[in-house]
C-alpha cells in the first residue's frame, strides 16, 4: 500500500511539472533556432509598381546574425498619394516551424493574435481588416527550405476618401492575383 502512494503521488508531482511546462512559459520570449545560412541578395528598387502604381522605398534595414538573432533585411515601400504601404521582410531561418513562427509574430504586431491561415500556390497568406486605422491588409509567408529563409511580404493601405481609386481598384483585384503580385514585388536573385 506504501509504494502504491508513493507511485500515485509521484505520478502527481511529476504531472504537475509537466503541464506547468507546457501551459506556462518560464517568459514571453519566442526562441527561434539559430541559422548559419546567409540571406540570398536581395535586388531593391527606389521605385517599384504595384498594378501599376508607383511605391518608393523609404526604409531599408538591415541586421547582421547575433548570438540571439538571425540576419534579417526588411524594405519599406510606400504610395503616399494613395496610403498605401507594401512591407518586405526576409529572414534567415533554419526550418518551416521557425518560419511560421516569424510569420505569426510580424501578424501579431498587426493586432492579429488567431489568424485564419490560407494557402495559395505553397504561399501562406492572411487577409484582414484593421478597425484601428481603417485598413485593410494581407500577409504572405513564403519559406525556401533549400536556402534557409523566410519572405514575408505585406499589402497593407488605408480605406479612406484621400485614397478612394487606389483601394477601389485594389479591392476588385482577385485575392490570387493579389498574391500573385505581392509576392513577384521585390525578389531575391537566385543564383
Amino acid at each position: 500500500m506504501k509504494r502504491f502512494l508513493i507511485i500515485i503521488t509521484a505520478c502527481f508531482v511529476l504531472n504537475i511539472s509537466f503541464n506547468q511546462v507546457l501551459c506556462a512559459p518560464l517568459s514571453d520570449k519566442t526562441f527561434i533556432l539559430r541559422s548559419d545560412k546567409a540571406l540570398p541578395s536581395i535586388q531593391i528598387f527606389e521605385q517599384k509598381k504595384f498594378f501599376n502604381v508607383n511605391f518608393k522605398k523609404v526604409k531599408t534595414d538591415k541586421t547582421e546574425k547575433t548570438q540571439q538573432s538571425n540576419e534579417r533585411q526588411i524594405v519599406l515601400y510606400s504610395n503616399d498619394v494613395d496610403n498605401a504601404r507594401i512591407f518586405i521582410m526576409y529572414e534567415a531561418v533554419t526550418n518551416e516551424q521557425d518560419a511560421m513562427t516569424v510569420f505569426l509574430t510580424q501578424l501579431k504586431l498587426r493586432g492579429n493574435e488567431n489568424p485564419e491561415i490560407k494557402t495559395y500556390k505553397n504561399v501562406k497568406y492572411v487577409e484582414g481588416f484593421d478597425a484601428r486605422i481603417n485598413g485593410r491588409y494581407i500577409y504572405t509567408q513564403q519559406f525556401d527550405q533549400a536556402n534557409g529563409f523566410v519572405a514575408i511580404k505585406a499589402l497593407m493601405y488605408h480605406i479612406d476618401d484621400k485614397n478612394r481609386g487606389f483601394y477601389q481598384t485594389i479591392n476588385t483585384i482577385s485575392t490570387p492575383k493579389l498574391i500573385n503580385e505581392l509576392i513577384n514585388f521585390l525578389n531575391h536573385n537566385k543564383g
